[in-house]
């Protein structure tokens, strides 16, 4: 009898990585508030009214079929409703969203490891018409991401580990690896496998190291 033959990965098309990217943006903004409403500098009435505009701006620019199954739950919640790690993955998202804009071109490096992304808002079109930013996008090749998914397996790896340290990889660099590094390793090796096609499902993508 012969095998199945194993499935070749699947890569999403630059319409489909604009549509994860702008998704992303609406999760990691909502993130945002609801740890602003958690720490009282924000009104939770405020709260549901940027909540509201985010649902039609979904629906405006056409996104909602781009959600995934545990960002519709997200979105069906209060601001106020959503638990601290509701929001706090929600901001580390912010990561994911960094590495799928720098694939998109409209950043032109990934920061080091023990450097978070920073004014990602700048780069979205968050609560506003997307027609420029899709006109303006332009999918790295296939390689260049290959190479920048490779380092942030090798991250991800030692940041199991615990011992960064340890061995002889040139393009890991020798620096303490805190929370933070920990958890921007797993973000951008998350995005990163699902860029390469590891899984069409964003909320169930692969990071084995």
């Amino acid at each position: 009898m012969f095998g199945r033959r194993k499935r070749q990965p699947v890569a999403p098309d630059q319409n489909a990585v604009v549509d994860r990217a702008l998704c992303i943006s609406a999760v990691a903004m909502l993130g945002a508030i609801a740890s602003g409403v958690d720490e009282g500098t924000m009104d939770a009435g405020q709260a549901g009214e940027y909540l509201k505009e985010s649902h039609r701006w979904l629906i405006r620019e056409q996104l909602t079929a781009a959600l995934s199954i545990q960002e519709r739950a997200l979105l069906a919640k209060a601001v106020s409703d959503w638990t601290e790690r509701d929001a706090l993955g929600a901001s580390w998202r912010s990561e994911a969203l960094g590495v799928l804009l720098w694939a998109l071109s409209a950043l032109d490096e990934i920061p080091p490891y023990d450097e978070r992304f920073e004014r990602l808002p700048s780069f979205v079109p968050l609560l506003a018409p997307t027609a420029d930013f899709r006109r303006t996008a332009k999918l790295r090749s296939a390689e260049d991401i290959g190479r920048a998914r490779d380092l942030a397996e090798r991250w991800h790896g030692r940041a199991r580990t615990r011992q960064l340290g340890e061995g002889d990889d040139p393009q890991v660099e020798r620096v303490d690896l805190d929370a933070d590094v920990t958890a921007a390793a797993v973000e951008r090796h998350y995005a990163l496998n699902w860029l390469c096609g590891y899984a069409s499902d964003w909320d169930s993508v692969p990071t084995d190291t």
